[in-house]
């Protein structure tokens, strides 16, 4: 029998704390290329036989010396040997031989099947080869049967070697809850120094809740109580050794749900433009920023309302926590609710939590809030009113301090009145109402943002602007502009890419609907009817509307008074 399958459980432990460690799949096997041990995707293939497949293996067994494969479909051995080349899900490779004695008893290695961690592999190439060599060398202690004691130091020596190196915290108990040991994270974490956690009896136990991969936990130390997460492990080793990799429970929720704080912070500087409303935009922003109502930021599609949000939030004292925008136009609302509000604990699974428990101390954005559903804006109303909210098929409250803020760029009032929103939650969320007028009604900003894109595009395509026709400048200034900024970039970035060769933008590099429009415009000063109706406008409105006001305008024109009533009449003209 291979001696490594006599110590396998010993084995199966090592090879779950080092994959712990790595944060990677780790495997086992003995010179006959049995898998003695494996860890994720790895840990239901234990006892199979793998020499059919263990290429790198052999070549482990065979030259003693660690294998690094850290691209498959071109390494030497697999693209000899191996059938699966074609579609192989491995990404990065590590194996080392145990050794005992100078001869191989067996390999260890840890395997990646995504590119994030071929990098993170990549970049801690020589401390994982380190550890894997370290986790042998641990192996043939065990396998050589060196004293008990010999075994436990090797152990404990390997944690102090590891455990600063990681960027969890880590506690060693032994059987008694005494703290043996600790890294320098854990002392940030709990804010505790090394004398005052090893000074009472460590407490930990389960909360229940379950945040990504990893279990929360109550941890009483110092006398201060923490909610940390991470895996709780026990060590084979006389004196009954445990340890805990933490992180702080906030911290984790937060990665687990993709969540990360933006370093840089702008303010008001994201709400670009010259105009008088830009201005004035910027001026309720810091009125409000501070306030605890929440602030329904209304405007057209294009309009780029998640910066007048975000300059909300980083205007006020919460600039420094995360900053989250959900879009609620989503079919699954189900969904939608539960990564809201979380999902409550059952007797089979864990409760895990939602986006408003993680970003507590930040802000929340609703986009287009009129699409939730009746019964999800029920619970956002009750969250507004009380600052508590039930997890989804819960009945415990939670209460925390999540700002909310909403954007939409439908009429609201009207969706209320159809059924469309709920009339508490319009109410409640309309208290403070943020327009954001369309480019249409901003003339100053649309000759800013045209010079903005058209500078841009210029320097990202390394073209250089040597002249732009005044009409350019006349028809972009006119036109409508509907799809407000997302419409006035794309036209620029057109422009930029369609510009003549000696650096001349014409009329004729404007995109077709926005020359359509001027044309239209053109042919309608040339008809003669809207001539005449434009005369007629401006006569009246020079010498006034009254009766005799009329006749001096029919005299001016040349016509008579009777004509110009029946002028008036045809064209609809306000008298």
């Amino acid at each position: 029998m291979e001696v490594l399958r006599e110590i396998q459980d010993t084995v199966i432990l090592y090879a779950n704390i080092l994959s712990q460690i790595l944060k990677m799949d780790v495997t086992i096997v003995d010179t006959n290329l049995r898998r003695v041990a494996g860890t994720g995707r790895m840990a239901k293939q234990v006892d199979t036989d793998i020499s059919e497949e263990g290429h790198i293996f052999k070549q482990t067994l065979k030259t003693c010396q660690t294998q690094v494969v850290d691209s498959p479909s071109e390494n030497e051995i697999c693209q000899k040997y191996c059938s699966h080349i074609e579609d192989c899900k491995e990404t990065f490779h590590m194996s080392t031989p145990i050794m005992e004695k100078g001869k191989p008893i067996g390999v260890i290695c840890f395997t990646c099947y995504t590119k994030k961690q071929k990098a993170h592999a990549m970049r801690n190439k020589e401390s994982f080869q380190k550890f894997l060599q370290q986790f042998a060398d641990l192996i043939a202690l065990k396998v050589a049967e060196k004293r008990e004691m010999q075994r436990d130091a090797a152990m404990k020596e390997l944690l102090k070697t590891i455990v600063n190196h990681l960027d969890a915290g880590v506690l060693v108990l032994n059987k008694q809850n005494q703290v043996v040991e600790m890294n320098d994270m854990c002392c940030e974490i709990l804010r505790l120094s090394k004398s005052e956690i090893c000074t009472e009896e460590v407490k930990i136990s389960k909360t229940g809740n379950q945040i990504g991969d990893f279990e929360e936990y109550c941890v009483q130390a110092g006398g201060n109580s923490y909610n940390l997460v991470g895996r709780f492990i026990y060590l084979g080793m006389k004196e009954e050794m445990s340890f805990l990799l933490f992180k702080q429970a906030e911290r984790t929720m937060q990665e687990s749900l993709g969540l990360r704080s933006r370093k840089s912070v702008v303010g008001i500087d994201c709400i670009e433009g010259e105009s008088p409303q830009a201005k004035r935009m910027k001026q309720e922003v810091l009125k409000i920023a501070d306030s605890p109502t929440s602030v329904l930021v209304l405007g057209e599609k294009g309009l780029e309302k998640e910066k007048i949000v975000r300059a909300i939030h980083e205007e006020s004292k919460r600039k420094d926590q995360l900053f989250l925008i959900i879009n609620c136009a989503v079919d699954d609302q189900e969904r939608l609710e539960k990564e809201l509000f979380g999902i409550a604990g059952e007797r089979s699974s864990r409760g895990k939590v939602g986006r408003l428990e993680a970003v507590s101390k930040g802000t929340v954005v609703l986009e287009d809030v009129e699409k939730l559903s009746q019964e999800l804006q029920r619970k956002i109303w009750e969250f507004l009113e009380n600052g508590t909210f039930v997890r989804y098929r819960g009945t415990k409250k939670y209460k925390v301090g999540t700002r909310l803020l909403f954007t939409s760029s439908e009429n609201l009032a009207k969706a209320a009145e159809e059924g469309k929103c709920v009339y508490p939650l319009y109410y409640r969320i309309s208290t403070l109402l943020l327009r954001v007028p369309p480019l249409r009604e901003r003339q100053g900003d649309i000759h800013y943002f045209a010079q903005k894109y058209l500078q841009q595009y210029a320097d990202k395509m390394k073209k250089e602007i040597h002249a732009i026709s005044p009409k350019v400048y006349h028809c972009i200034d006119t036109y409508s502009w509907p799809g407000n900024l997302w419409e006035i970039r794309s036209a620029m970035e057109y422009a930029v890419n369609m510009m003549q060769l000696d650096g001349q933008i014409t009329m004729e590099e404007l995109p077709e609907r926005i020359r359509l429009e001027e044309e239209e415009k053109e042919e309608e000063n040339l008809n003669l009817a809207a001539m005449e109706k434009r005369m007629i406008e401006k006569a009246i409105a020079r010498y006034g509307k009254g009766t005799a006001d009329k006749k001096k305008v029919a005299e001016v024109l040349g016509i008579g008074v009777a004509t110009l009533y029946r002028k008036i009449k045809k064209y609809g003209i306000e008298v």
